[in-house]
């Protein structure tokens, strides 16, 4: 069943209202980036006390935990899609590309 004009006329203009939803938002992005930019430039050059900054012991052991498993997450990355792939006999696939491209 064809749709009416009105109503083809009408879905064409709430399309053409979310598109200009990008180009508003990428504006606003862009003058909040420049305010804050300028703003930090005019606010002038201050030193900071590079004096001592403790950590507490439970912070330092969550911080040692979370990069060992994020080592262990990227081996396992990269067995799974590099190396698995290339011992069964396969290609890369996307992801396997994508893993040794960030390696370059």
């Amino acid at each position: 069943m064809p749709t009416s004009v009105p109503e083809a006329q009408t879905r064409r203009r709430d399309v053409n209202r979310l598109s200009m939803a990008w180009p508003v938002l990428g504006a606003f992005s862009l003058v909040l980036a420049c305010v804050v930019l300028g703003r930090w430039l005019a606010g002038g050059v201050t030193s900071v006390d590079p004096g001592d900054d403790p950590m507490p012991t439970w912070q330092l052991a969550l911080m040692h935990a979370m990069e060992w498993i994020q080592f262990g997450a990227f081996v396992a990355i990269v067995w799974w899609v590099v190396v698995r792939p290339l011992l069964q006999g396969r290609g890369l696939g996307f992801d396997g590309l994508f893993v040794v491209a960030a390696f370059s």
